[in-house]
This record gives structure tokens, C-alpha cells and sequence, in this order.
């Protein structure tokens, strides 16, 4: 059974975000919600995928 789940609106109160380094080796932090839910996102998405190709597959 496949979700689809829509995120309307994300807040972030607190210390900025680590979001890892850019190209040139600079740390790269931010305040912006939007980006840390992308951030959020495309780390769980990875690691789902890590986990869907080592699963047995159904015959």
C-alpha cells in the first residue's frame, strides 16, 4: 500500500541546521524551514532505498 503525504506548512524554531558541506568544502548551515524539510526528506528517502535493495523479493 503507497502514501502520498503533502506537507503544507513546516515552522523551525531553534538553532540553525547543519546541512553538510557544499562543493567548495564550506559548512553550509541554515534557519529556512523549507530547506531543512528537503534536507529531511532526501535523507529518508536514501536511506528507504538503501533498505528496498537489500530486501528479499517475492517469487
Amino acid at each position: 500500500m503507497s502514501q502520498k503525504v503533502r506537507i503544507i506548512k513546516v515552522r523551525h524554531a531553534g538553532a540553525s541546521v547543519y546541512l553538510g558541506d557544499d562543493s567548495c568544502r564550506n559548512h553550509c548551515w541554515t534557519r529556512n524551514p523549507e530547506r531543512i524539510m528537503d534536507w529531511l526528506c532526501d535523507g529518508w528517502r536514501t536511506r528507504f532505498n538503501q533498505h528496498r535493495e537489500h530486501r528479499t523479493i517475492r517469487r
